[in-house]
Parts: structure tokens; C-alpha cells; sequence
């Protein structure tokens, strides 16, 4: 079953469920009308890229303080983001995603309480500002030194029997005292959103395997752990469908307990710790890659030598002269540039608007729902003709062995 079909997802909700989704979208737009009162004027040599010139009508007194009740109040008060972004950075967010797919995510991990949600949601918003994932996607792999990207650390392959990504993580090979913790939390960020672009139509759920073979005290990272969990439970809600611990050695145990301390409970329910043999219940045997059919092997699992020879051995491969000269002919045409981002302006708008007027009918609209569908449609065309303008190509893009669904790129 496609996650969209599952109860609770964009294709299967009840009558209640679907009303609910329509008071986020409420709650949420009430939330980015107080904070445009609070903005004033817009820096017009910004507004064309990064705001979306709304002109909104007075929020009444009593709105205000519902509304100040479910923001984060440290996001006004520090300098952090610009609200009349918000949208902006949400669409960007969304990327190829249907918005409700997205905003459904922080609706459910918040068991439907609207106001948590729209919570939830804004410190999001606010994250990907902070953390500035838009020039991440931009440059992205030149922001990561490329011994990283060369290491094997971690990386994405296939799916898993029920259709999820796979995100597999060799801890024996990564050795804290000489990373760069913010350059290797830039690298998962980026993973990440790679990972999305692996899920295809009516997935939304990643499995990571977290490979324990060959671990020791030295390879511990427990900050890292410590921003990981807290990318998947705050910035990428509901996108964890199965964490896979293989081959823990006895010495892991103390410090599991330490990290179990940190973990939601919903998080903490998917862990499962596997051996060499039991990983083959999950996953797909001819699906695994080299290093773990070698385990497989040691373990006294039988595995001949031709599907050791055909397995997937993890190499980098990094971006042709060509590929690079290309992109930066594309961005070099401003003109184009402006373009794009004005279509993805205009259909955001259109969404925002046709959005706001399914929220508050009260009677199923056919011709509304069509409008919205339509716009949700042009939405995620807009932004596949601004891909070349805010993402760079990955190591997935150019590897074969991997399904990327990312046709914004078939321009170059």
C-alpha cells in the first residue's frame, strides 16, 4: 500500500479529517496574516524572490491573541526570519510534494490538534531559514568536502519491502574527532532531501539502516545522533518509517540507553535491532548492498560470489566540467531566472488563494475542488521549471543506479 492510501494520508481521510485539514490551513494563514501586520513595509529589492507582496486586511484584536497563542514567540522577538517569507519558504518546502501531503505530515504527528500543528509548522518554516537549506539545495555538494562525500559514511539505495527509501549508515567508518559536525549535518540535511526526491508519487517514508558492524566507542557521535533525531521529529515529521540497527555489539548498549532518552516515543516504536540474517526480513536480499551481503556472508548465510561481484558498492561521483558549465550558463540568464520565479510566484498565490476558499466553505464545492487540484497541478510544474535555479544536480542524479524523480533538470 502507496503511504497516500494509508488512513490519515491525502488519499484516505474520513469527513472529520478532512475538516481538520481545512482549520490547519485556517489556523496557518491567520498565523502568516498577524505576522504581515507586525512586518510593515516590504524591501521591494527583495519582494520579487522572496516574499509574496500579499495585502492583507486588519487581523481583529481577538484573532490576534489566538493567533500569538500557537506562534513561536522567540521567532518574532530574535531577528530570525522575515514571516512575509513564510509561504515562500514553504512552497519551496513542498518542492514536487502536494502542500496538503506536507502539511498533513505536521498535522498527524501533532495526533490533529490544530494549534500544535500550526506550531510545528511555523518553527519549521523558521529552521529552514535559519539553517538556509535553500542555498544548501542551491550549492549543495560543494558545501561538503568531498572526503566526505568519498567516505562511504552514508548513502541512499533502493527499497525496502514495503517501498521505502533506504538510507543506509556505516558507523564504523565515521570517526568524530576528525569530522566536521556542521559539515556532516549539512550532508544528512542534503541526504534528506535527496532522499525525497527518491520516494516517487504517494510515498513518503524512509528506512535507515544504521550498520553497527565493526563499531567501537570512538566511532560514537552522540551529537550528531542528537541532530538527526531532531531533523526527522521537528523538520521532517512522519518521515521515519523503520530504523534498522544491524549488528549491535554488546559495547552499544550503554550507549542506546543514553539516546533512548532522547527519542519520541512514536520514533522509539520503529527501532528494531537486527543481525545479518534477520535484515533480509526487511529487506530484499538482492536489494543490499556489498558490504552488508558480506556480513551476510560471514554470518554463514549463503551468498555465491556472482551476487557479491553484482552487488552495489557505494562510489562518489562527482560533477563533469560539462555538467557545472551548463548549470552555470542556465543561472547566468537572469532574465529566465525571473521569469520562473515569477510563475512560481503567481501559482503560489493562486494556490494560497483558492486554498483559503476551500478552507472556509462549509458544503462539498466540486468546481472548487477541481480549481484547487488544478492549482495544487501548476503548483508543482512551476517549481519543476525553477529547479535549476535553487538545486544543483546530486550524486544520485548522475549514478544509474539510482530512480531519481526530479525532472527539472532535463533542461541541461
Amino acid at each position: 500500500m502507496r503511504d497516500y492510501e494509508k488512513p490519515g494520508h491525502i488519499e484516505n481521510l474520513s469527513t472529520e479529517q478532512s475538516q481538520t485539514l481545512k482549520s490547519f490551513y485556517i489556523k496557518f494563514f491567520k498565523a502568516l496574516q498577524y505576522d504581515s501586520n507586525l512586518e510593515g513595509k516590504v524591501d521591494p529589492k527583495t519582494q520579487s524572490k522572496s516574499t509574496w507582496g500579499f495585502s492583507w486586511s486588519s487581523t481583529k484584536a481577538a484573532e490576534e491573541e489566538e493567533i500569538k497563542d500557537v506562534l513561536p514567540q522567540k521567532a518574532f522577538e530574535d531577528d530570525y526570519i522575515s514571516w512575509s517569507k513564510a509561504l515562500h519558504v514553504l512552497f519551496l518546502f513542498c518542492a514536487y510534494d502536494n502542500p496538503d501531503a506536507i502539511c498533513l505530515r505536521f498535522v498527524r504527528a501533532r495526533k490533529w490538534d490544530v494549534n500544535k500543528a500550526t506550531d510545528m509548522m511555523m518553527k519549521a518554516l523558521v529552521w529552514r531559514e535559519q539553517y538556509n537549506v535553500k542555498d544548501l539545495l542551491k550549492d549543495a555538494e560543494k558545501l561538503v568536502d568531498v572526503k566526505e562525500l568519498k567516505a562511504g559514511k552514508g548513502y541512499l539505495l533502493d527499497y525496502d519491502k514495503q517501498g521505502r527509501v533506504i538510507c543506509y549508515l556505516h558507523v564504523a567508518r565515521h570517526f568524530p574527532a576528525e569530522t566536521d559536525l556542521k559539515m556532516i549535518e549539512r550532508y544528512s540535511v542534503l541526504t534528506v532531501e535527496n532522499g525525497r526526491l527518491m520516494l516517487g508519487e504517494g510515498r513518503e517514508q524512509t528506512t535507515l539502516v544504521f550498520d553497527l558492524t565493526g563499531f567501537s566507542l570512538k566511532n560514537m557521535d552522540y551529537a550528531y545522533v542528537k541532530f538527526l533525531l531532531s531533523c526527522f521529529e521537528a523538520y521532517y515529521p512522519e518521515s521515519l518509517g523503520l530504523i534498522l540497527i544491524l549488528n549491535a555489539p554488546s559495547v552499544f548498549n550503554g550507549c542506546f540507553m543514553m539516546i533512548k532518552g532522547w527519542l519520541d516515543p512514536v520514533v522509539a516504536s520503529k527501532i528494531k535491532f537486527v543481525s545479518s540474517k534477520e535484515i533480509c526480513s526487511y529487506i530484499d536480499k538482492s536489494k543490499l548492498p556489498g558490504v552488508i551481503l558480506k556480513h551476510l556472508k560471514t554470518s554463514g548465510e549463503e551468498v555465491e560470489e556472482e551476487e557479491l561481484s553484482k552487488a552495489f558498492v557505494y562510489e562518489y561521483n562527482e560533477a563533469s566540467e560539462e555538467e557545472v558549465e551548463k548549470l552555470e550558463k542556465l543561472r547566468s540568464d537572469k532574465e529566465r531566472e525571473d521569469k520562473v520565479f515569477d510563475d512560481f510566484k503567481k501559482c503560489g498565490l493562486d494556490f494560497y488563494k483558492v486554498t483559503e476558499q476551500w478552507a472556509k466553505s462549509e458544503m462539498e464545492d466540486k468546481s472548487l475542488t477541481e480549481k484547487r487540484e488544478l492549482a495544487i497541478m501548476k503548483l508543482r510544474e512551476s517549481y519543476k521549471e525553477l529547479v535549476p535555479f535553487v538545486r544543483s544536480k546530486s550524486h544520485y542524479h548522475r549514478n544509474i543506479n539510482y530512480k531519481v524523480f526530479d525532472g527539472g533538470f532535463d533542461v541541461l
